[in-house]
């Protein structure tokens, strides 16, 4: 059997070792933080897929109070960790998982450099209010 050189950390949500990269530390970092402010470890998950999405489209890195999983799912809050300052394709990808989930809020963050949204309106994720540029410290408007 080879042996792995990778490098992994333990995932505090998932409770099993993950590849050490370096959007896995941000999002270490975020569920720290979320943690800190005071959010239920159990109403966190990590990579979650929404049928809408399909497989192809990938999985929201942080999902804040998941629930009617079994009909794919609605959030309060999607968190979408990056390795680089976010652009606008991140912005884009975390804006379908927020269509998808119907949340109320999500950002994007590259552990420094924040952008947050939430619906203008409790049922319309088209219509976003304007992003703020924030540093870590944004995490209490999620709260």
């Amino acid at each position: 059997m080879p042996i792995s050189t990778a490098r992994t950390r333990l995932c505090r949500l998932r409770g099993y070792a993950v590849p050490d990269t370096p959007e896995e530390a941000v999002r270490q970092q975020v569920i720290g933080e979320l943690l800190r402010l005071g959010y239920p470890w159990h109403l966190l998950r990590c990579e979650v897929g929404h049928p809408v999405l399909g497989q192809a489209a990938g999985r929201a890195d942080l999902v804040i109070g998941l629930t009617d999983e079994a009909a794919g799912g609605t959030a309060w809050g999607i968190v979408e960790c990056k390795a680089h300052p976010p652009g606008p394709a991140d912005v884009a990808q975390v804006l379908a998982y927020a269509r998808a989930f119907r949340a109320a809020c999500w950002g994007v963050t590259d552990g420094t450099r924040w952008q947050v949204w939430q619906r203008a309106h409790p049922n319309d994720v088209g219509h976003v209010w304007p992003s703020m540029e924030a540093s870590a410290a944004a995490l209490s408007v999620l709260s």
